[in-house]
């Protein structure tokens, strides 16, 4: 079954150009009221005093917002490059610290040999050797 609202039903097609006719219609009285005497409107007027006056008021109100636009965006760009600086310095601590964590632990192998190594002089005092015996030392 077709649907009732189908452009081919004759109903629709009737309300269409009724739609047409009125949006026609409407045009045609607004001409006919501008063809009218037009009305001597002096109090619409503004001076030119008015017009300079509004002019700064409105001036003054746009450019508080754009001061403040303004400021902001110096502010962010501040912050931005300030910003990146710290991030560089970060960088620079981290790459500090891997070197300083390699020299750390290069000293606790020298501790550790060293450790090793007095032990066994310990021990070889332990033994007995005695001073005329040099062959060891």
């Amino acid at each position: 079954m077709e649907s009732h609202y189908s452009t081919e039903c004759p109903n629709y097609v009737k309300k269409e150009s009724k739609n047409y006719y009125s949006i026609l219609s409407d045009d045609d009285s607004d001409e006919e009221e501008e063809e009218g005497v037009i009305p001597n409107d002096d109090e619409g007027e503004l001076t030119e005093e008015e017009l300079m006056g509004n002019y700064q008021m409105l001036f003054v109100k746009w450019s508080k917002p754009t001061q403040a636009y303004t400021t902001r965006e110096i502010k962010h760009s501040n912050l931005v490059q300030k910003n990146h600086e710290l991030t560089k310095l970060v960088e620079e601590q981290r790459v500090e610290i891997c070197i300083l964590e390699e020299k750390i632990w290069a000293m606790i192998k020298e501790i550790k040999i060293m450790n090793s190594s007095t032990e066994v002089l310990d021990e070889i005092l332990l033994q007995g050797t005695r001073s005329g015996d040099n062959i060891g030392i």
